[in-house]
């Protein structure tokens, strides 16, 4: 796979994560990305608003993950470092997907800064979970229906 950053040796080691992150997951996430930004325009966002929104949070997403590669022992098995940068890619992409789409500013105006802030908080985390959750039954359906295609292609 190709690296969106190829692997200098004057590469700042604070960027050093960066070499870990495959091309294939910047386009995937940049498509996910669009087509969310789609559906946020047809909700009445501007495409300004819709763009950087969604493409911060899959670059959150993206980002989350190769800190989490970068972060593994070398000692750790390939699949468990895929499981673990899977996992935390898409927590994260989700942590920043609800992030951006809170509603902060009515948040703030129905309960006050302080409390609306909280509010705003608490919903970003319930909002999370349950998308965590709906995100992690979806890959998971889609992986079985992969594998039982393969089986029954093999046999």
């Amino acid at each position: 796979m190709s690296k969106i950053y190829p692997r200098l040796e004057n590469t700042p080691k604070e960027l050093k994560f960066l070499n870990e992150i495959p091309g294939i997951d910047v386009a995937i996430a940049g498509v996910g990305a669009g087509f969310q930004a789609h559906d946020d325009h047809d909700k009445g966002w501007s495409w300004k608003k819709a763009v950087i929104n969604d493409g911060t949070a899959a670059a959150a997403g993206v980002i989350g993950g190769a800190v989490a590669v970068a972060a593994a022992p070398e000692t750790m098995a390939a699949g468990s470092v895929v499981l673990v940068a899977t996992a935390t890619g898409m927590g994260v992409g989700d942590l920043a997907y609800q992030t951006v789409h809170e509603h902060w500013g009515g948040d703030i105006h129905e309960h006050g800064v302080v409390a609306g802030v909280g509010h705003g908080i608490k919903c970003v985390g319930v909002n999370t979970g349950h998308q965590i959750a709906s995100d992690t039954a979806g890959l998971a359906k889609d992986v079985s229906a992969s594998a039982k295609k393969l089986w029954h292609g093999l046999f």
